[in-house]
């Protein structure tokens, strides 16, 4: 997936589960997939590419806050569940901080980096309760 503003409201027609951008904090279209996150109550979920590497996070921010309880009820779930997709994806080098409001992997190879935001956005999908 290309990282354009076009691309980015394709993807959101079709129900994209993230985003892949440029290293750029201030990327006009993560904005736009915030708000799309936000609007939705699903999962923000951001593929960050650098070279040869990515980092690929998770942020709760984008729920409701009705959802906090849930959260905390299931981290014991949700770490269990982001230590496996460390050990899926991952590499020696890639690093894991996360917990039941966020996850950051970095240092993952660019070629693991989709799959694992997929699995990253259905993980947190999985375990509050999302799924239609």
């Amino acid at each position: 997936m290309e990282n354009t503003a076009e691309n980015t409201t394709k993807s959101e027609a079709k129900g994209a589960k993230f985003l892949v951008v440029d290293s750029d904090p201030s990327c006009k279209e993560s904005n736009r997939w915030f708000k799309h996150c936000r609007s939705e109550s699903i999962p923000y979920v951001l593929v960050r590419t650098n070279s040869g590497t990515a980092t690929v996070e998770w942020d709760y921010i984008t729920f409701p806050n009705e959802l906090d309880h849930v959260l905390d009820q299931n981290e014991v779930e949700l770490v269990k569940g982001l230590r496996a997709l460390r050990t899926k994806y991952g590499t020696k080098r890639s690093e894991l901080w996360g917990g039941n409001r966020l996850a950051l992997f970095r240092n993952i190879p660019i070629d693991q980096a989709e799959g694992l935001a997929e699995d990253l956005f259905d993980l947190v999908e999985g375990v509050v309760g999302l799924r239609h």
